[in-house]
């Protein structure tokens, strides 16, 4: 008997484009179970590889880089929502969640 589950991360929506000033809100859900730590990253063209920006896990936890910019909401263990303030030119990038287990 084989037994195959389907794991899944999924962020939404694929692309935005925002004027500056405004906000920019992703949504990030997963199905793992027993994983209830979110974690998101940003990649901008100017630094190479992933920064994390902070991850929830109970509370929202933001890096002190990121700490006026995002707000993060939800319970991890199936959503999240990471919210972009007062956007900025830098603030054009790629962004991605991931679901974790607690460290």
């Amino acid at each position: 008997q084989i037994c195959m589950s389907v794991v899944t991360v999924l962020q939404s929506p694929d692309d935005l484009i925002k004027n500056q000033n405004e906000l920019a809100v992703i949504v990030c859900s997963h199905n793992i179970q027993n994983y209830n730590q979110m974690l998101w990253y940003k990649q901008s063209q100017d630094m190479p590889g992933l920064k994390l920006m902070g991850y929830l896990y109970v509370d929202q936890n933001i890096e002190p880089e990121f700490t006026n910019k995002i707000k993060l909401e939800g319970d991890a263990k199936r959503n999240g929502t990471m919210t972009i303030n007062n956007l900025k030119p830098q603030d054009s990038a790629v962004y991605f969640c991931a679901a974790s287990l607690p460290h």
